[in-house]
């Protein structure tokens, strides 16, 4: 259904990369992009689906100027009752390095009649200092949708 990718020297955040629908049917844009396929733009920034923000404390996580580093799995990846359940804690660290929050994601993926159904929670803590979301464009879920069902690629219906 997808890849969880917690590490990637390019994409400074963790992310889901090759999401696909039941039936084998890809939902996100290739990773890596490819070139006269896919759109090219910004293949450092989405990949497929995560979470990140244009403003937290001043630092930029959307556009990979300030990085979310994987910390550990606080509870590895099982499957139970038709769910695939884990814990992952993060570090948000600022473009000098310093920790801006530590960030813990339970991620479900649970199997419906009609797809999946991904439910992202997460918490985040400061360490040293209050931290604030500022008012950004690029903020929160981020999702790039295979190139076939983009906005882009698909004429708009007349009634």
């Amino acid at each position: 259904m997808a890849t969880y990718v917690f590490r990637d020297d390019k994409i400074l955040r963790p992310y889901f990369a090759h999401v696909h629908a039941p039936g084998a049917i890809q939902v996100m844009r290739n990773h890596p992009p490819v070139p006269g396929v896919d759109a090219t733009d910004h293949d450092a920034m989405h990949p497929g689906l995560w979470l990140a923000f244009g403003d937290s404390s001043g630092q930029d996580f959307w556009l990979n100027k300030a990085r979310i580093v994987h910390v550990r799995f606080v509870k590895p990846p099982v499957v139970r009752g038709g769910r695939v359940i884990f814990t992952a804690e993060n570090s948000f660290q600022a473009a000098s390095g310093e920790q801006v929050c530590k960030q813990v994601s339970r991620l479900t993926v649970a199997d419906r009649p009609s797809g999946h159904l991904l439910i992202w929670e997460a918490t985040f803590r400061p360490e040293q200092r209050d931290m604030v979301f500022g008012d950004a464009e690029e903020m929160g879920l981020g999702v790039r949708v295979a190139t076939p069902i983009a906005v882009k690629q698909t004429p708009l219906l007349s009634t």
